[in-house]
């Protein structure tokens, strides 16, 4: 899952053969005060404008703390240039927004939370011999619901199963398609696990055809609307905790309406659906809508 991290690091530089001109003065962007909230509403109202996103959804802190960063790799010196940039290359607009919107996931993130999960999903799922539907709202790279496609291959059930994995970053659900990762990504796997659900060799490993087959893929905008349900589990974690109160809302509320009566929503450790949803929590940070909740 998939989450998306307001990253703290460097931005991508160009490759080689797409490189940005410099600004016209020569001179590296300057740094802005974190305080100067007016441009940095500005560019990134204009970046969120043309990606779809909705303005004023994401917490103004994490992106201000970025805006001196962006403006370095548009090599601009100022805003209005930046916002001029944005609207002439739509490359770099791209990875401007795959850098700040970064998905931070990875398999078995928070592995007590899946073993608990696992549990209640023999319990409720196996008993029932229907078809059971996953869906990984702001996947990022795929780790988390490979997780689960994993999860559901132990229980048996995997080959009847219908996973679907969304973000709106064209590159993450292009990696997140190919199922293959660096051996430093593997390291939270067991050996058990990653010996019966992964090909390995020195420069990684891939997930097992078997796993990859019953998983779709699609770049998808959150806020647009939620997939059609009925589902049986929908992951949607640490992305919320980014998020302004009144943005995340609607999303809660997209979300458990696509919930069949008695399925699943897995969120982050820091994650709490707000109250009024039909939620009840059964463990960390799973909740099971209620049999009388409507869809």
């Amino acid at each position: 899952m998939s989450a998306y991290l307001f990253f703290e690091g460097t931005l991508p530089v160009p490759k080689p053969g797409r490189s940005i001109r410099p600004s016209p003065s020569g001179r590296p962007a300057r740094l802005l005060p974190m305080e100067n909230s007016e441009e940095c509403d500005l560019f990134f109202g204009e970046l969120f404008d043309l990606a779809g996103l909705p303005r004023g959804a994401y917490r103004p802190g994490f992106l201000q703390r970025r805006l001196s960063a962006c403006l370095r790799f548009l090599q601009v010196p100022d805003v209005a240039q930046g916002v001029a940039r944005l609207r002439a290359q739509p490359q770099a607009r791209s990875q401007i927004l795959g850098a700040v919107l970064l998905g931070v996931t990875d398999f078995y993130r928070d592995e007590e939370v899946f073993a608990q999960a696992e549990g209640h999903f023999r319990q409720s799922w196996l008993p029932a011999r229907e078809k059971i539907r996953v869906w990984s709202a702001a996947c990022s790279d795929g780790q988390e619901l490979y997780t689960v496609a994993s999860v559901l291959d132990d229980l048996g059930i995997l080959p009847e199963a219908e996973l679907l994995g969304t973000d709106i970053r064209a590159e993450a659900i292009g990696r997140a398609q190919t199922g293959r990762y660096r051996p430093e990504e593997l390291d939270r796997l067991p050996e058990a696990v990653r010996g019966k659900h992964f090909r390995t060799d020195r420069t990684g490993g891939w997930v097992q055809e078997r796993l990859r087959q019953g998983i779709q893929w699609k770049q998808a905008n959150l806020f647009s609307g939620a997939e059609a349900g009925p589902w049986h589990l929908i992951l949607w974690r640490n992305m919320a905790i980014y998020l302004e109160r009144e943005a995340a809302y609607p999303v809660w509320q997209s979300l458990v309406a696509e919930l069949k009566p008695g399925g699943y929503l897995l969120v982050g450790k820091a994650d709490y659906p707000p109250p009024g949803l039909g939620l009840a929590r059964v463990a960390s940070c799973l909740y099971q809508k209620q049999g009388g909740a409507r869809r």
